[in-house]
């Protein structure tokens, strides 16, 4: 878990990297929520006073049990939203792959160097595909190391929008310099070392 929260936070900061922004529609929900849990905060605080008559008392223990029976109701609604709303990672080497597809069709490059890192259940869906050298081991697989890397797209959902990062001063495309530079090394530390375990365990369904 440790290690596919590296990725995460990973392809969080790339994204970010590559300028994509907080949906509105998201944000006010999330405001929603947050509303929603100050108002059950606020109605679990009130005082109860006491009451002299039975009647009142009735009345009280009767408000005291509808408060709490909508804060478990309300609280696993909210966690319910958030664990729905969790970001995955799959790991795609599929030469239809429409991520490859779409970086080695825009950028001329061939589709056994590139993999792709699809993020599902993400407000900035898209995916994050990786070009190697070409070089293969003695089972003939591409060599996936940091050594071997040579570009970082990012391919967004929403617009089809592609980025490119190199990690030097030329042959980047979104990016600028220091942009690049991030997004390469912040792959090479943190992705590129979780990539067999990522394609054992969470290999695209195609």
């Amino acid at each position: 878990m440790k290690r596919l929260s590296l990725i995460l936070c990973a392809a969080i900061i790339l994204c970010f990297l590559a300028g994509c922004k907080k949906d509105s529609a998201q944000i006010s929900e999330e405001s929603s929520l947050t509303s929603s849990s100050s108002e059950i905060s606020s109605v679990q605080s009130l005082p109860q006073e006491s009451s002299t008559s039975t009647a009142d008392n009735n009345t009280t223990v009767s408000t005291t049990k509808a408060v709490q029976q909508t804060q478990p109701t309300t609280t696993l609604s909210a966690l319910e939203n958030i664990e729905n709303s969790e970001v995955v990672t799959y790991y795609s080497e599929n030469p239809d792959n429409k991520y490859i597809c779409a970086v080695a069709d825009k950028y001329g490059v061939d589709k056994s160097r590139l993999i792709a890192l699809i993020r599902t259940n993400a407000q900035n869906s898209g995916a994050t595909v990786l070009e190697f050298s070409g070089k293969t081991d003695s089972d003939g697989q591409l060599v996936k190391d940091g050594n071997e890397l040579k570009a970082v797209y990012e391919v967004a959902d929403s617009d089809g929008t592609i980025r490119k990062a190199t990690g030097k001063m030329s042959g980047n495309d979104g990016y600028n310099f220091a942009q690049s530079l991030a997004a390469f090394q912040l792959t090479k530390e943190f992705i590129i070392p979780q990539l067999d375990q990522m394609k054992e365990e969470r290999t695209y369904p195609e």
